[in-house]
């Protein structure tokens, strides 16, 4: 959404897919505001592919999934920029964006991958070097964040360089 906020008050069970060959791509995007939802069931799937940079979930002002992540991300950006699976950032050091998330299932799958510069699976911040907090429940899911081609660049799992994530179990 180009202003406000995404509510999904359900579970998302089905698949949101994303193929682009454009500058920017995203599987949900809340431009100005945040995203809120119950779930991923083990059979939803999102699914983004993209030439520069690539989003499974971007929001501004916050992103939280109350209860599971039970199903897989899939994030790619094959020549480009970044790839993030999950990310909260503002761009304004006004605005605090946290990444809450209830659990990441053993049946989940979060994958990431780029040829470009940064590929990350949970981040947040809100401004230059000033971040927010990621918080996840109960961790027994994969994450993986690969490579594409033969380039050094920053991969990462778990994008919080301060030490304000939480976790309950790992």
């Amino acid at each position: 959404t180009e202003n406000g906020s995404i509510g999904i008050t359900g579970s998302i069970d089905g698949t949101v897919k994303v193929l682009g060959h454009g500058t920017t791509v995203y599987g949900l995007w809340a431009k100005t505001g945040d995203i809120t939802l119950d779930s991923i069931g083990s059979t939803g799937n999102i699914d983004v592919t993209g030439n520069f940079s690539s989003y499974g979930m971007y929001a501004k002002t916050g992103l939280t999934i109350k209860n599971a992540i039970a199903g897989n991300i899939s994030v790619t950006s094959e020549t480009g920029n970044v790839a993030y699976a999950l990310t909260a950032l503002s761009n304004d050091s006004t605005i605090r964006s946290n990444l809450v998330i209830g659990s990441i299932a053993s049946t989940s799958n979060i994958s990431v991958q780029t040829g470009g510069f940064e590929a990350c699976a949970l981040s947040a911040s809100y401004g230059f070097l000033v971040l927010g907090d990621i918080t996840v429940g109960d961790m027994p899911g994969i994450i993986t964040v690969n490579k594409l081609g033969n380039h050094d660049h920053v991969r990462c799992g778990i994008h919080q360089a301060e030490h304000h994530w939480k976790a309950a179990a790992l």
